[in-house]
């Protein structure tokens, strides 16, 4: 599902994006994954993450707060109370990224970037249901589960 975001709320998560790695470099907290092996930088990531946020909040039609600094809450909360976490890639052909500590019982959404305004959703995943060893990598610059989008359930 495409969703395009129009430039006030561009603005609004990259600023977003931006704050929350300031808030990391102040706190001298690392980056727990990814390294950069995605070719992006800390700001970019940080950013395409607050922009995906954005992008499934306005699909579903929920509060976005844009949190800074409290890494361990879900990124949305869904209508009927759920936790909703979004993971996002710089590309269309993405897979989705789940690690062991994510909690099992958290709804997972897959978000590729696909032009400088349009996000695709592409489907969402319990953690549960995609923690399995099949989707386990260890030759990854972070060891994860990487779920083809294949394998989302569709957004509707």
């Amino acid at each position: 599902m495409i969703v395009t975001l129009t430039w006030p709320e561009m603005q609004l998560a990259t600023n977003v994006g931006m704050l929350r790695q300031l808030s990391a470099l102040q706190k001298m907290r690392p980056d727990r994954y990814d390294k950069g092996a995605n070719g992006l930088g800390p700001f970019e990531k940080h950013i395409l993450g607050a922009q995906s946020e954005l992008a499934v909040a306005k699909l579903l039609n929920v509060f976005w707060s844009g949190t800074i600094g409290e890494i361990d809450k879900p990124d949305l909360i869904g209508r009927d109370g759920e936790r909703l976490q979004v993971r996002s890639r710089s590309r269309g052909d993405g897979e989705l990224i789940l690690h062991p500590a994510d909690l099992d019982t958290d709804k997972f959404f897959l978000v590729c970037a696909t032009g400088p305004q349009t996000f695709n959703v592409a489907g969402w995943l319990f953690a549960a249901d995609g923690k399995r060893q099949e989707y386990w990598r260890e030759n990854a610059p972070w060891p994860a589960f990487f779920i083809p989008a294949s394998l989302c359930h569709p957004v509707i």
